[in-house]
């Protein structure tokens, strides 16, 4: 094993570096490649106060090609299966986390709004108004356990939860005044 300097490096599209869990007596090596989130393995000098490095000293982390991380906060999913996540983590670098749904959960990635999350079987329906199956168990949006729709508009003519109940034919609307 390399000596544990404290200071982050890349080698070649990789970015190396040591930790210690037990109060630094026992570092080990901790790696990760930039390539899985199509980054680049850039270095920089550290600025005051920066975690894990002191002021000046050589550090490194992913660097997010721009047109994929334009911003901090601004998630996407590479493909369907990888949920990319850009932070800012050190100033004008934006790094992006990647997570593998399909290598944890069985499943895939899912946008919805600013945020994006793996759906799946094990984590379960997430959207639940995309008309798909997206936990694999069979049931669709409101149809699924998963999601906790109500027929929130009794008076729309249509079916808001999907249980095949229009308006106030559907026991959800069995409290409101026109329905009665």
């Amino acid at each position: 094993m390399p000596e544990c300097d404290g200071e982050r490096r890349c080698e070649g599209n990789v970015v190396k570096y040591c930790e210690s869990a037990d109060g630094d007596k026992t570092f080990h090596q901790v790696s990760y490649d930039c390539t899985l989130a199509g980054a680049t393995c850039v270095e920089y000098q550290a600025e005051s106060g920066a975690t894990g490095a002191e002021s000046g000293a050589t550090s490194a982390d992913c660097q997010a090609p721009p047109l994929r991380c334009q911003g901090p906060e601004m998630p996407y999913c590479d493909g369907s299966t990888r949920a990319v996540v850009c932070e800012e983590e050190h100033p004008g670098i934006l790094s992006p986390s990647v997570f593998d749904c399909a290598d944890a959960f069985g499943s895939h990635c899912f946008v919805h709004g600013e945020n994006v999350s793996c759906e799946g079987p094990e984590t379960g329906e997430e959207d639940c108004h995309d008309g798909k199956d997206g936990d694999g168990d069979g049931k669709i949006d409101c149809l699924d356990d998963d999601c906790s729709c109500q027929e929130n508009d009794c008076d729309d003519g249509t079916d808001n939860d999907s249980d095949g109940k229009v308006d106030c034919d559907d026991d959800d609307c069995g409290s409101f005044p026109h329905c009665q």
